[in-house]
């Protein structure tokens, strides 16, 4: 769907339910997924745009995995590494000191600790988009996202997942 499952349960049950009357607000920073969807199910629709402050991101860019890994593996502090493929991710792992991966195969027990306590133990979190929508991380330790996504709405969920709007390098492919 384009709802992550709880807001997918929430949405279908105020449809569901003919006698309710009041107002549903619904607010993402992707709403332009979420619009077809909501303009389809209800006869007033107001639409809001609240500009986006990025002013807490630095950002940088590399070209290789050769150049990232170096830096990782130079750097003390706490990283996300955002993949596109498994296949990305465990060659990664095995190039980066302190890394794990992250999917619904791969250390299923980090997942849960982040779901449950917006935090993970390693140094670097390396995941695909299992971790892009719904899932918070607020540890203040992280001060470093890689992202290789090129996808806007992807782009946008994979930066978001970092809470806390601390100071954030972040680096792009």
């Amino acid at each position: 769907g384009l709802f992550n499952n709880r807001v997918d349960y929430v949405h279908k049950a105020v449809l569901d339910n003919k006698m309710y009357k009041g107002v549903v607000i619904y607010i993402s920073a992707t709403m332009e997924l979420m619009t077809p969807v909501i303009k389809r199910n209800y006869e007033t629709v107001h639409e809001y745009v609240v500009p986006r402050d990025y002013t807490y991101v630095t950002p940088y860019h590399f070209r290789t995995n050769d150049e990232i890994i170096k830096v990782v593996n130079k750097s003390k502090e706490k990283w996300m590494i955002f993949v596109n493929s498994i296949d990305k991710g465990l060659k990664l792992q095995n190039e980066i000191r302190g890394s794990e991966l992250v999917s619904t195969k791969h250390n299923p027990k980090i997942l849960e600790q982040i779901e449950e306590k917006e935090r993970f133990n390693c140094k670097v979190l390396i995941t695909t988009k299992v971790l892009d929508n719904g899932v918070n991380v607020k540890d203040p330790r992280v001060k470093n996202v890689v992202i290789y996504a090129h996808d806007k709405i992807d782009f946008i969920q994979m930066l978001g997942r970092v809470r806390g709007n601390q100071p954030l390098n972040l680096y792009i492919y």
